[in-house]
């Protein structure tokens, strides 16, 4: 397992190094997801999926449901920091609607990383899932839609709000 994450914590694209360590996490024994719990940041540098852009193709090298799960991956590692639920809730929010933009089961999505988070992650991942549709909607968020310079829609933050 520590050549496995030394080697990923070698890799020089960080957004690749980000990738190879969802991956590890989701396909390895409880043991391992436990030890890069544990160990998280690795005092690393990530890059990390842009969640205006979950639901694009164009100029990403990496599937749609792979940048959603990975987005929601982080909250996952980052489970032991201080954080306010309200990210949380916000991300789940792109999250969901990405994977609705992108025609992806977004229940499948956030199940697929719930499995494997701590109570406290798991629990707002369900919560969420329960809510009402429009309660998950983008405009509940104050998110709305553009078309980018590729034709694709992307999820911004709405003018009003920011």
């Amino acid at each position: 397992m520590d050549t496995k994450i030394d080697k990923i914590l070698k890799t020089e694209d960080r957004g690749d190094a980000y990738f190879e360590l969802v991956s590890l996490f989701l396909n390895s024994s409880e043991d391992t997801r436990k030890y890069i719990l544990d160990n998280w940041d690795f005092g690393a540098i990530w890059k990390y999926p842009d969640f205006k852009r979950l639901c694009c193709l164009k100029n990403e090298n990496r599937s749609c449901s792979e940048r959603i799960i990975a987005m929601l991956v982080y909250y996952v590692f980052s489970s032991k920091e201080e954080k306010d639920v309200r990210d949380i809730i916000f991300a789940l929010a792109v999250a969901y609607n990405s994977c609705l933009l992108a025609d992806i089961d977004p229940y499948q999505i956030v199940n697929r990383v719930a499995q494997h988070a701590p109570d406290n992650i798991k629990n707002e991942f369900k919560r969420f899932l329960s809510r009402k549709e429009a309660d998950k909607s983008l405009s509940a968020f104050m998110l709305v839609t553009e078309i980018n310079a590729d034709g694709e829609l992307e999820i911004r933050i709405s003018p009003e709000f920011d």
